[in-house]
């Protein structure tokens, strides 16, 4: 039983830590090359070049979610949650009813793409990596008390949560993206892409039924199962044995460890992860001088993967609470896993819109504001920015976002030179006045900076 709990808390804790990725502080950005990612139907402005960049272009990393580090220590911060020493109390108070954390990284390898006065086409290779945790309050409160219940033998009635779920892929992405100005007033946009998947990992509602059974005084009996769904991609093949109960075949996770994984991913035949493609969409609309409105649909797609080990498992479990001289565990206690035939398996991308609108101050026109609103799974958005460009070299933008996840400040700078484009940027400054400021302050934050050249 200890290590059923131990191991569930310990596999999604750790996978949450792995890193729809777009600077949405760009938006309002004036000069920034990258504003396609955004919306693919961003307006052509400016002279003509062309632009390139190898390895720095364009570098991103975001987080999101509703907890803080403060959510896994104690009020103190001086111990983890699960420490014995941290009230069941004191651990649950930094959780909400549901609980989330994205985080995302884009590394662009390659960029070429050319700009006219009436269209721009662009080039793209990145490399991409998606990880997403969702799990409600009762995932944290069974944990807790189930360690509680060994170390102090009190127990209550009932372990039960469900829809845990957790997923991460990385994959490379090869997107060619082309812009066209349709007459004064309108700019379409998109781009294709195409995805080799590299590895992916997904765990589909974790969920338990474990509960404690009167067997008359002074025992009771905890028993139960915690059941859900996992699927493994890797990109080196390797083996699991199975086994028949006589009505499933089963994966057998008894005969594996680190020397059987190891063996099997260094000698086993190497191959691509999965396969995929995916879409972006975006217009913008000019009515009136200086005002654009604008909309955009990006990661339309899938990556099909191949899958390496999944299926349903379950774990059931037996277990004296009390009234056993030593609590050893008794009857059942098995780990399965069905083997799942299908080679593959698909997941969808992390599909964002944007809905935007920008006007061009008629007294000033280097002084620009602006609105863009923000949805995607586990995430909506509103963002509020303003622009300045007191030079032709330099841009400096602002923005005030809020979310689900509480309210930010982002910053952008862009310096246009005679043949290179630097910006740096993000959407969520953070300004940790305090200890207590540090670890209350939510997981909400993102970066971005790189470097193109210009020609």
């Amino acid at each position: 039983m200890r290590k059923l709990f131990l191991t569930a808390v310990l596999t999604v804790t750790a996978a949450a830590a792995v890193c729809a990725q777009d600077f949405k502080t760009g938006y309002f950005l004036d000069n920034y090359t990258y504003s396609y990612r955004v919306n693919p139907g961003a307006p052509v402005d400016g002279e003509p070049y062309v632009f390139f960049s190898l390895g720095i272009g364009n570098i991103l990393a975001d987080a999101h979610s509703n907890l803080s580090l403060g959510s896994f220590l104690n009020s103190s911060q001086t111990a983890f949650l699960f420490d014995s020493s941290v009230s069941t109390e004191e651990a649950l108070a930094g959780f909400d009813r549901q609980n989330a954390l994205l985080l995302n990284a884009n590394v662009n390898l390659l960029t070429f793409g050319r700009q006219t006065e009436s269209n721009r086409f662009s080039v793209e290779l990145n490399l991409r990596s998606d990880s997403s945790l969702k799990f409600p309050y009762e995932f944290i409160y069974s944990s807790k008390s189930a360690l509680v219940g060994f170390a102090e033998d009190v127990w209550i009635p009932d372990y039960t949560f469900s829809g845990v779920n957790l997923s991460a892929n990385a994959y490379t992405e090869v997107a060619l993206g082309y812009t066209q100005k349709i007459g004064d007033l309108v700019t379409v946009g998109g781009r294709i892409k195409g995805l080799v998947g590299l590895a992916g990992a997904r765990l589909v509602d974790l969920a338990s039924d474990v509960a404690l059974e009167k067997l008359g005084q002074p025992d009771e009996y905890i028993k139960g199962s915690i059941t859900g769904r996992v699927d493994v991609a890797s990109p080196a093949g390797f083996q699991v044995g199975t086994f028949s109960n006589g009505t499933d075949l089963l994966y057998d996770m008894y005969d594996v460890d680190y020397v059987h994984l190891l063996t099997n991913v260094l000698g086993g035949h190497k191959s691509i992860a999965g396969w995929g493609a995916g879409l972006d969409l975006g217009a913008t609309f000019e009515p009136v001088e200086g005002l654009s409105l604008s909309a955009s649909l990006l990661d339309l797609g899938f990556i099909t993967w191949n899958r390496t080990i999944g299926g349903d498992f379950s774990f059931n479990t037996s277990y004296f609470a009390t009234g056993s001289e030593n609590n050893d565990e008794i009857g059942t206690r098995l780990f399965a896993v069905e083997v799942d035939e299908t080679a593959h398996y698909t997941t969808s991308l992390d599909v964002t819109a944007h809905v935007g609108a920008k006007y061009r101050m008629p007294f000033y026109d280097r002084l620009s504001v602006g609105v863009l609103g923000t949805f995607r799974k586990y995430l909506t958005e509103v963002r509020a920015g303003v622009d300045v460009t007191p030079a032709d070299f330099i841009s400096l933008a602002g923005s005030l976002g809020f979310s689900n996840y509480g309210t930010d400040f982002g910053l952008a700078l862009n310096f246009k030179l005679p043949i290179l484009n630097f910006f740096v940027g993000t959407d969520a400054l953070v300004f940790p006045t305090s200890r207590q400021a540090l670890f209350g302050t939510r997981f909400n934050t993102l970066l971005n900076a790189g470097l193109v050249i210009t020609i």
